[in-house]
């Protein structure tokens, strides 16, 4: 169960990593994606995330912790198989299918505290969080993996256009496998419960609030308030180190 979701969620790294390193090399592929087209592209994961973030909630609660990962899997499927009409000679199924695929995040992320509480003891459920959340960096690390294997470094090179725009459609094959690969096991092997309960704590009956009552409780929490800014903080050193380049670039 953990290892279906783990590697669902870890298909959301695998497409975010892939305009990262290698942007020299698709702009050189593909001249109309152009430095502002991948940066649209490449964040358009933190744009996503604020309406998903409340649909994928709302499918937890209503409808269950297994069709909200569901609808986070065909979403990077379907921005996965739309990225491959790039065969065709244009970039922009690229965009459009990463931004489909990114949309889809938000499914996969929200439910791994769900997912723990449910179907693990609480000696468990710390280790089962921490291994949900490593998928994310491991679909990363895959995808530059990829990117240094299949893409070579004078692509970026006019002269090596053709060459590299081979390369990419190669890598965009590529990345779109994996992710059907990583992502089928969810259809086969994820359920809402297992067939009993973890624990005493999680057999038990517990209250219900609606999202605005959830919303107005956590809002006299201040502790909660102090993780949202560490978190924030975090993701902002995090997204500065990742871009640093683009503002050094002009600089010898």
């Amino acid at each position: 169960m953990l290892l279906a979701f783990f590697l669902t969620s870890a298909s959301t790294g695998i497409v975010q990593a892939s305009l990262s390193t290698n942007r020299p090399i698709i702009t050189n592929a593909y001249p109309e994606a152009s430095s502002g087209v991948l940066q649209i592209a490449k964040y358009a994961d933190l744009l996503m995330y604020l309406p998903c973030n409340f649909l994928s909630l709302w499918v937890i609660e209503n409808k269950g912790l297994r069709s909200c990962v569901l609808v986070g899997a065909m979403l990077m499927m379907a921005g996965s198989t739309t990225r491959l009409f790039l065969v065709y000679g244009s970039f922009w199924p690229v965009f459009v299918g990463h931004i489909l695929s990114l949309s889809g995040s938000a499914f996969l992320k929200n439910p791994v505290t769900k997912l723990s509480n449910n179907w693990f003891g609480e000696s468990e459920r710390g280790i089962a969080t921490g291994i949900s959340i490593m998928s994310g960096p491991a679909g990363i690390f895959i995808s530059k993996i990829l990117i240094g294997t299949i893409m070579w470094n004078d692509d970026k090179e006019p002269m090596n256009q053709l060459r590299a725009r081979s390369h990419y459609e190669f890598f965009i094959m590529a990345n779109a496998l994996f992710v059907t690969l990583m992502i089928i096991p969810s259809f086969f092997l994820f359920r809402d419960h297992p067939p009993s309960p973890p624990s005493k704590i999680a057999s038990k009956i517990r209250l219900h609030f609606s999202f605005r009552e959830a919303a107005k409780i956590i809002s006299k929490n201040k502790s909660y308030f102090m993780i949202f800014l560490h978190f924030q903080l975090v993701n902002s050193v995090a997204i500065f180190g990742g871009e640093i380049t683009t503002f050094l670039k002009p600089y010898p």
